[in-house]
């Protein structure tokens, strides 16, 4: 034994692990969507859902950042709360691609409106740079 048995080289895209003396293993790295939920009085007590096409992909809570994996693909991205949604993010995903978006709520005050006739613009999903 030379100590090297589970030594890791890790590259941009993908990862591979020396197991043995001339054992390789790749492992492939997927692509994340990572959302972060501004902490707001609006829905502070609820899960609002994220979706990728009519796909859940997981909940987010009031404060809480998450990180989704995601196959390479074309995809629309959206949050849901009951029958309120966010505006819609078409991407584009490949193979190691990192997307960041921020996810808020809307006025408290002015819920009547959004649960109505702007039920579609509730939660804005918007990219972060």
């Amino acid at each position: 034994m030379n100590g090297f048995e589970n030594l890791e080289i890790i590259f941009i895209t993908d990862i591979f692990v020396l197991t043995s003396n001339r054992d390789i293993q790749k492992h492939h790295i997927m692509s994340k969507i990572i959302i972060n939920r501004i902490s707001e009085f609006s829905n502070l007590l609820r899960s609002i859902e994220i979706y990728l096409g009519e796909t859940k992909i997981g909940e987010i809570r009031n404060g809480e950042s998450k990180v989704f994996d995601v196959n390479p693909g074309k995809y629309i991205l959206k949050a849901k709360i009951d029958w309120c949604t966010s505006n819609e993010i078409h991407i584009e995903v490949g193979s190691d691609d990192i997307f960041r978006y921020n996810l808020t709520g809307t006025n408290p005050f002015l819920g009547l409106y959004y649960i109505t006739f702007g039920r579609k613009n509730y939660l804005k999903l918007t990219p972060v740079q």
